[in-house]
Order: structure tokens, then sequence, then C-alpha cells
């Protein structure tokens, strides 16, 4: 099969949609099929960049789609508006690599399928991983209030992003539900596909040579392989360990994941424990940190199936993680793990005091939970899932109808992609939620009827719209490959 693996998201990063995207593009290669993956930048100055990793070719959603919604679309909350012309530079960056070429496009999360499924071509099959919920992330950063209408807007686009696939798949049993509590789409809809490790090109890193961070000898190490992001629990994690000082019981505790660290340093020095934090930002090292480290401690509020508990698994590593999200479904208590009450400083620290009283029962855990890996997360067996996800929404993709790509300010002659018939900007669920109606007045089918050229300035191109012209510069592609 030819596959496009896509993402509304950034890459390269360290989390758990780019530890997924890269060990598919390397397993699914291996096995055959040709791969190639459409992403955002990551932590760009132009966070409107699209890329396509194989060829490195960069398309841009700059000035077409951003004139045109300033110019046409009625006034809509900004934050809406900004992400709905993102969404459509994906659609159009997608629709320029040619995705009609794909047998199967598998998106990462709901933004990407709902982008994909507007542009979806006849006959390629829409799988749709759902990793996590956008909305949720928002909320849990700060960024979006759960009353407010960008985050209604988010919910109703990732409940269309689970419509539109032929295929959804989740992490977690936990995941299923948590999506259908937030979108309101049905959990039986959604598969529950666990994750697969390449387990000896893991620990086959594990044991190269790696220039390691200083730690204290004779204190026990832990480490916390997470992103500096609320939902992680580090300031949760930085009390237990003052806890633990108090109690008279040292430990030395490495963070490593990108993110601002200010806060967490400022709250290490308030608590007495700087000495005992260190703060590794991003780290590519990650195997050889966890070898060299004593536990893992992953102190989530909430996480879908995070690939730290399953890399420390591998590792033979005891880990104490919190009891939230999909993280019960990958440990079992006193088992193959130890698990603290999400967010319970005194409960997490109790719990890394129990590991570290006890060396046998330290021994058991890491011995337990490496046998435990070698089954549960089978990198064969979720690609034969995945293959069989993959067949079955080719299946089901129907014929749609095209036509010509003629967009505001592109060339008709240069621009060689198509879109279906139906495809409009702004689509349906923005004009609902700036209040005009599904249909209104504003919905502008592109077609080549509807683009011309005004006759005294040939070199500019319109879209002509009852009563009223709209001039644009230049009638470029888009185009971009830097």
């Amino acid at each position: 099969m030819k596959i496009l693996l896509a993402t509304y998201f950034g890459l390269p990063h360290v989390g758990g949609i780019n530890t997924y995207v890269e060990f598919l593009r390397a397993e699914l290669e291996r096995r055959g099929h040709a791969v190639d993956v459409l992403h955002r930048g990551y932590m760009e100055s132009d966070p409107t960049d699209w890329h396509w990793l194989r060829s490195d070719g960069r398309i841009t959603d700059d000035h077409w789609s951003r004139h045109y919604v300033e110019d046409h679309l009625p006034a809509c909350d900004p934050w809406i508006r900004q992400h709905a012309l993102r969404r459509y530079g994906f659609e159009i960056a997608a629709r320029h690599l040619g995705i009609a070429d794909y047998d199967v496009i598998h998106t990462q999360d709901s933004v990407a399928a709902r982008a994909i499924a507007r542009v979806l071509p006849t006959g390629v099959g829409l799988v749709a991983t759902l990793h996590g919920s956008m909305a949720a992330d928002l909320a849990a950063w700060g960024l979006l209030s759960t009353a407010s209408q960008a985050y209604r807007y988010i919910t109703a686009e990732e409940r269309a992003g689970i419509a539109a696939a032929h295929r959804v798949l989740v992490p977690s049993r936990w995941a299923a539900g948590r999506m259908a509590f937030l979108t309101g789409a049905k959990e039986r809809s959604m598969e529950v596909l666990y994750y697969g490790i390449d387990r000896e090109k893991f620990l086959r890193q594990a044991r190269q040579a790696a220039d390691l961070p200083d730690a204290p000898e004779g204190l026990p190490l832990l480490l916390c392989p997470a992103r500096l992001d609320p939902v992680k629990g580090h300031r949760y994690l930085l009390e237990a360990v003052a806890l633990l000082q108090a109690a008279g019981r040292k430990v030395h505790l490495w963070i490593a994941g990108p993110g601002p660290a200010a806060k967490l340093e400022e709250q290490a020095q308030r608590l007495g424990i700087a000495a005992s934090v260190s703060l590794l930002g991003s780290r590519d090292d990650v195997p050889q940190l966890m070898r060299r480290a004593d536990a893992i401690v992953l102190p989530s509020i909430e996480d879908s199936l995070p690939y730290a508990v399953i890399e420390a698994q591998v590792a033979g590593k005891p880990i104490v993680a919190s009891r939230a999200g999909g993280i019960p479904e990958m440990i079992e208590h006193g088992a193959t793990g130890l698990l603290a009450r999400p967010g319970d400083s005194k409960d997490l620290a109790a719990q890394v005091g129990l590991l570290f009283a006890d060396s046998r029962l330290r021994a058991q855990i890491g011995e337990r939970a490496a046998a435990f890996a070698v089954d549960a997360w089978d990198k064969d067996r979720h690609l034969s899932r995945l293959e069989a996800a993959y067949g079955a929404a080719q299946q089901a993709a129907g014929p749609r109808p095209l036509r010509d790509l003629h967009a505001a300010v592109f060339d008709p002659g240069a621009w060689p992609a198509s879109l279906p018939q139906d495809y409009v900007v702004p689509d349906a669920q923005y004009l609902v939620f700036c209040g005009f109606g599904a249909r209104g007045p504003s919905v502008i089918p592109w077609t080549r009827q509807q683009t011309t050229q005004h006759p005294a300035q040939p070199n500019q191109v319109f879209v002509s719209i009852p009563g009223a012209w709209s001039p644009k510069a230049g009638g470029g592609s888009g185009r971009n490959h830097q």
C-alpha cells in the first residue's frame, strides 16, 4: 500500500504522536509499504508552514486564505477564525501533494481527520487514530475555557472528524470513553488498538554510550520523561520529592522533556529541593536515561496510553504512575508497577517510598513489567491489526465527484490539484458558529466561473461576489518549496 500519515500538529517533537509516527513509518516500510508523512512544523516562527517529510517540500497557507477570510467572512471569534485558516491551509496542502495517489490516509488527530475528509479523493481510505482530545488539551493548558465558543467549535470539529473517518482507532478503552463523552460520538464506533514498540531497537539504544547528566552517588535516581505540560503533573512530583526529603528519604529527580521550566524551577526553590531536581530539557537519549535511572515516575493528571510507561516496562524498570486515563490498563498495581491517585502528592510520595523501602519489590516489579511488555506491546500484532483497518477503510471508500481547484488567488493554469464538488470555504461549521447558519451568504464554492481577472488589472485574480470585487495580488500557486 501507499500510505500517508498526517497530523495537524507539529513534528518532530518529544511526545506520543511523534513516537508513534516514527514507529509506524519505519515498521510499515519494513513490511513493504510506501509511507509519507504530512505535518506541521514544530515551534516554528511561522505556524502556517506545512511539511511533507519525504521530499522536504513545504506548503504554506499564507496569503490566499488569510486575505480571503479577512475580506469576505463575517466577524467571528478570532481564535476560531485563525484555527479555521490553518485547517484550510492543511486541506489545500494535502491536495497539492497529490493525495489521490495514496491507498490510505492515516490521520493522527481529529482535526487532521476532519480536514482530510473534506478533500478526500475517490477510493482513498481514511483511518483516524485519536491519541487525545485537542479541546481537552487546550482547556487543560488554560488556553480555552470550556464555556467558550472556541471550545465548543473544536469539540464539534472533533466530532465531525470521528464521523468522517472510515475507521476510528483509539489507544485505550479510556480514550474511547473520553472522546465519546467530550464529542457525543458513539463509543462503539471506535476500535481500541494499543500501541506497539520495537523492543529490540529500544534496548539497543539503551545500551549505546551517551553523555548523561550528573547524578549524586548513593541516592535513588528517579526519571520523569514527560514534556513540561500541566497535564503531566510535574508539580505534584516536586511536592512528593519534598515530602520524601522531609521524611528523611532523599532522592534525586531527573525531568526530561521540552517546555517552559521557570515555574518548576521556582517551585523547587520554594520547596527547598532545587539541589535534588535536574531539569534536563528535551533529550534524544531517553533510553539511556532510563537505563541509568533506578525507577520511572509519571504523575499525569490525564494520559491516554503514555509511551513513557511502555518504554519503562520494556527497559525492565519499576514505575510509579498515576491511576489516571488509560494508565490502569497498562499497569497492574503491585505487579507491573505502582499506582497513585492523580493529583495527590502524599500518595505519590508514599508509593515512591514503598518502592525504595523494598529492593526485592523493585526487582520483582521490573522483571514482571519486562515480561508483560513482550506480549502487551508486541509490534507485529499492532501492525497486523492496523493493516486490517487500512484494508477495511479502503473497501469502505466510495466514489466522490471532483472538480478543478480554482481558488481566489490562484492562477487557474498553475494549480494542478482538484477538490470535491462540495468543497467550500468557509465550511458550514464555521458559519454556524459565527451565527450565519449552515449555508449563509458567505459560502462561496471555488469554481472556474467565479474566478476571473479584472479587465483594468490583468495581473490580479478575483473572486466574483454579487455586488463586490475583491482584488488579490499575484495569482501564484501558493507553493513555497524550501
